[in-house]
Formats: structure tokens, C-alpha cells, sequence
């Protein structure tokens, strides 16, 4: 099944049918469908990952597939009940990128870079990495290349410092 999409889909699909509360399968689904921008299916698979699961990062994905839909004022209206109900997850990996990508969405690249800036620095190594991959593709939406590539320099360097393989020109 491996490389064959069309293959794992059915199967996924086989385990989901057989047990529909099966997480590996509805994740899998969800991810499957994502990847193929076939949102609709997508959020089907969201919204069945999150209630069997449901948590901030679940929830988040959700927003994501809301954001790829268009939906974007429901997606807002969903990442704002999800920090009403976990106030502490503001500063989350799934909801700063999800703030991240609904103002990209909205074409607020400033509030975005914003976004980014704050999470940069943030004492989470990983959270750091998003940010400044999102400020690096700003960068480089921008035009500004030069700045794009010391963000992802720093990218680099994090990861080096954890052991992580780098590679000349990523």
C-alpha cells in the first residue's frame, strides 16, 4: 500500500467501515483526503477525529480544513471557542498556526508575520521552528529573499542543535 494512495485510501476506508471508531483509520482518512484537496471528504474525517478524540490539536484541524474550504469566518468563529473552552492553549503549536493561516487567508500578511514574531519566541523549540518557517515564507511571498534565507538559517541551526540532519540549500 505504500505510495499507492488509491490503495491506502481503501483500505483506510475498509478499517473505518469495519469500525468507526477507529482513530488510526478516520486520521488516516483525514490526512489522506487533505493531501489530495479533497476537502469536503477532509472535513468529514475532521469532524470524526475531533469527537473521538477531542482536543485542541483535533479541533485545530478542523479550523484548517475550514480555512481550505474558504470558510474562513467560521473557522475564526471555531478557533475562538476552542481558546474560550482551553484558554490556555493560545499559545499552542495548532492554534498559533491556525491564527497564523487565518490571517494569510484573509491576505493580513502583517497580522500574520505578527503571529509569527510573538510565537518565535517562545520557549518551545518546535513552536519556534513553525514561526520562523512562517516568517521565512513570508519573506519569500514578499520577494525577500535574502531575509528569507537567514530565517531559514536559524531553522538550520535549531534543528543542528537537536541532532537533526541538515541539508546544504534546504
Amino acid at each position: 500500500i505504500y505510495g499507492d494512495r488509491g490503495r491506502a485510501v481503501a483500505a483506510y476506508q475498509a478499517a473505518y467501515a469495519a469500525d468507526s471508531l477507529n482513530r488510526v483509520a478516520a486520521n488516516q482518512l483525514l490526512l489522506n483526503y487533505t493531501t489530495r484537496r479533497q476537502s469536503d471528504s477532509a472535513m468529514r474525517y475532521a469532524l470524526r477525529v475531533t469527537a473521538l478524540e477531542p482536543n485542541v490539536n483535533n479541533a485545530n484541524r478542523v479550523v484548517g480544513v475550514l480555512v481550505s474550504l474558504g470558510r474562513l469566518d467560521e473557522a475564526s468563529a471555531m478557533l475562538d471557542s476552542i481558546l474560550t473552552a482551553v484558554p490556555g492553549s493560545v499559545t499552542s503549536q495548532a492554534v498559533v498556526t491556525s491564527r497564523f493561516v487565518l490571517h494569510l487567508a484573509r491576505g493580513q500578511r502583517d497580522s500574520a508575520a505578527a503571529v509569527a514574531e510573538e510565537a518565535s519566541r517562545s520557549p518551545s523549540v518546535p513552536n519556534r521552528i513553525a514561526a520562523l518557517q512562517g516568517l521565512s515564507n513570508i519573506a519569500t511571498i514578499e520577494g525577500r529573499f535574502t531575509r528569507a534565507a537567514a530565517l531559514n538559517q536559524q531553522v538550520n541551526a535549531l534543528l543542528a542543535e537537536r541532532g537533526v540532519p541538515v541539508f546544504d540549500d534546504q
